[in-house]
């Protein structure tokens, strides 16, 4: 998203500005202690819609009616506004007319009207749209929302200042790389948001997931409902293996000559055979008595195994009892612990006798097997009560056998009684044909192939949603592509800085799954991550270089959305760690490190200036076709009037005299210069007197 940071701005109680105007590229905004240079961040902060208010304590605080910035668009000017004494509003206005926009430094002040001001949630609302984040859902499965009863948060740009703000406790840090990180929740949607703030993926992507998610949930259903009529199919042939088995005891002859599954399968083409079907009848068969018989037998059989069933069930239980009543008996014993041995002494003599040592020691050994045992014991009953289990879902089944066993015995005695109350075999025979005819035309209304043809419908319609997917967003391939680019930038930048040569070369990996940082050391194959790095300097390079090659990605990519502004405050304390004591009017290094590292004074200063010319180079590096900078770095340090080009580049070829002008200008600390406060009474507040 091209935009930059153009001021930033207080307006105190008596009405008075201040401000910083800033400009695309590298600004630096230096001074003394307590001038206000930390503030600047924290200000853009919670005109960003920070719900923390978080400007230091002192004079901003003390004197601040209104915390103001403008953000310059290529076409527009957006100005974004937030009065400490009401956290829950922000004034947020577009600006395209001239004259309202140099009122904000220039002129009258009656610029902040009221039907600008919206409730916090609302004021990010309207920033979001921005910056193109207009998301009402970005929830992949609509069953989750059902059973979780929330959404997922909706990225805000609230989550770009992860990614633009490195605090002065933060920049240096091992342990933490990103601002709001320390909230696991912030961090977790920062890093899923981050294919959205790279415009990999849009709305239309989550709705498309949601309705693909939909689709598997049916293709599941009716695979649920396929394997229920699977089920269903079994139970049903088993009935109408009955009902041939029923008739051809009963008439001699077989109701149908075709196999089960086709008589399922195609039960129009079933009914239609039977409605040809003659009933015949074969007085001389014996399969009434065949049938009889083998159902009096597996009678029998099923009786005596579930007799067999019942006795071993009655054996586990009666086990199972003795260990339940030898459980209480062993809780009231006491458990021998040790056994006392006493010598025998001669009364001649006087010397001992131990004629019972080898027999103590093996009673010492039975008596520690035996406390084993007999606490062991209390966990014998365990398989046993699986064991019952299993017996008794066994006799249960045993039972539904039994059951149907006699069901049929019953329906064949009930044939003799029909027959014996003149009812005819052709009238019995028809009414089994009729049963078997019920059945089919229940099949048939039920037609089993819709269910297929649907599932195979639904797997077609989710399989070209899946390719539209792949088509239009190949979310991994992309992530892979940026993770590739930023590891690359990172470390042609990582080269440039005064890295340990234990880590050289620098080898910097970033991973976008889950935002690790580490340097991977090629010769022995480990990744040494940033808190093991050691060294105040390793950190913040490594920092520098993470942060610089993400902007790098966000300046180039036309569907980023995050702007490409950074924030980054007293990267030099690394070398000059003594600035809290930093009150004079000029900028000296000997004033701000310790008297111990005076020797080492002129290698730190040629770091500072080497950090410093890869900014300079950096913002030089991004420019768009019009030859105007993408990047924007505002860096706030003590440090100051740097002749970057001394000490630098050694080797470096000599220059003639225009090239050395050039360069020159180019590497001009001072040109960088935004606001120096370091006499007495400056600073980002000025009080009239």
């Amino acid at each position: 998203m091209k935009c930059y940071i153009k001021l930033i701005a207080v307006l105190d109680k008596d009405e008075n500005r201040h401000f910083v105007e800033l400009t695309p590229g590298l600004n630096i905004i230096t001074g003394s202690s307590s001038t206000g240079k930390t503030a600047l961040m924290e200000i853009f902060d919670y005109c960003f819609g920070s719900s923390d208010y978080t400007v230091p304590k002192g004079i901003i605080r003390d004197y601040a009616k209104l915390y103001y910035i403008t953000l310059q668009f290529s076409k527009y000017m957006l100005v974004l506004a937030r009065d400490p004494t009401e956290p829950q509003k922000g004034f947020i206005k577009e600006l395209t007319n001239l004259e309202e926009i140099e009122s904000l430094t220039k002129g009258k002040f009656n610029f902040f009207d009221d039907n600008f001001i919206y409730p916090l949630r609302d004021f990010k609302n309207k920033l979001n749209r921005h910056f193109d984040i207009d998301f009402s859902s970005i929830d992949e499965d609509d069953s989750k929302i059902k059973w979780s009863g929330r959404r997922s948060p909706t990225p805000s740009i609230r989550s770009f200042t992860s990614f633009c703000l490195q605090h002065q406790n933060l920049i240096a840090n091992k342990h933490a790389i990103f601002y709001r990180f320390e909230e696991k929740e912030k961090k977790e949607q920062a890093i899923e948001h981050f294919k959205i703030f790279m415009g990999i993926v849009d709305q239309d992507y989550f709705y498309t997931k949601q309705k693909q998610n939909q689709l598997v949930e049916e293709i599941k259903s009716v695979e649920r409902s396929i394997k229920r009529e699977v089920n269903n199919e079994s139970s049903i042939k088993a009935k109408l293996g009955i009902i041939l088995d029923d008739y051809y005891s009963l008439t001699g002859n077989k109701l149908l000559n075709i196999e089960m599954d086709e008589i399922y399968n195609k039960p129009e083409k079933t009914l239609q055979l039977l409605k040809q079907n003659v009933i015949k009848i074969d007085s001389t068969s014996t399969n009434y008595e065949i049938r009889k018989k083998e159902l009096d037998g597996l009678h029998s059989q099923c009786i005596a195994e579930k007799r067999i069933l019942l006795n071993k069930k009655s054996t586990i239980e009666s086990s199972i009892n003795h260990i339940s009543a030898f459980n209480e008996d062993l809780s009231s014993i006491n458990l021998i612990q040790d056994t006392d041995i006493k010598t025998c002494q001669c009364p001649f003599c006087q010397s001992e006798i131990n004629p019972m040592i080898s027999e103590a020691h093996d009673l010492t050994d039975a008596i520690n097997w035996l406390n084993e045992e007999l606490q062991a014991t209390p966990y014998l009953a365990e398989p046993l009560k699986e064991e019952l289990n299993l017996v008794k879902n066994k006799i249960e089944n045993k039972n539904k056998e039994i059951q149907e066993i006699e069901t049929n015995l019953i329906k064949l005695a009930k044939e003799t009684e029909d027959l014996q109350n003149k009812t005819s075999i052709s009238q019995l025979a028809e009414k089994y044909q009729l049963r078997f005819e019920i059945i089919l035309e229940e099949i048939e209304t039920k037609k089993r192939s819709n269910l297929i043809k649907k599932l195979n419908d639904l797997k077609s319609e989710e399989k070209k949603i899946q390719k539209e997917i792949n088509k239009r967003y190949s979310i991994e391939r992309n992530l892979e592509k940026l993770e590739l680019e930023i590891n690359k930038m990172m470390n042609q930048i990582g080269e440039k800085f005064d890295f340990e040569e234990s880590y050289r070369p620098i080898n910097l990996n970033f991973l976008l799954k889950n935002f690790d940082l580490f340097h991977k050391d090629q010769k022995r194959n480990t990744n040494t991550y940033l808190r093991a790095m050691g060294s105040g300097a390793n950190w913040l390079y490594s920092h520098l270089s993470l942060f610089l090659s993400l902007h790098s990605l966000f300046a180039t990519h036309k569907e980023c959305k995050i702007p490409p502004i950074l924030f980054l405050d007293q990267p030099t304390q690394v070398y000059f760690p003594n600035f809290h004591d930093d009150n004079a009017e000029e900028f000296k290094p000997e004033n701000s490190v310790f008297k111990s590292e005076l020797a080492k004074i002129d290698d730190d200063l040629s770091s500072v200036k080497k950090m410093f010319k890869e900014f300079i180079e950096f913002c030089q590096n991004h420019k768009d076709e019009n030859g105007d900078i993408l990047t924007q770095l505002i860096v706030t340090d003590h440090v100051d009037n740097l002749d970057i080009l001394q000490n630098n580049d050694k080797n470096k070829q000599k220059t003639n005299e225009q090239e050395q002008k050039s360069q020159n200008q180019i590497y001009d600390f001072n040109s960088y210069v935004r606001a120096r406060w370091r006499n007495t009474g400056e600073g980002f507040i000025k009080l009239k007197k």
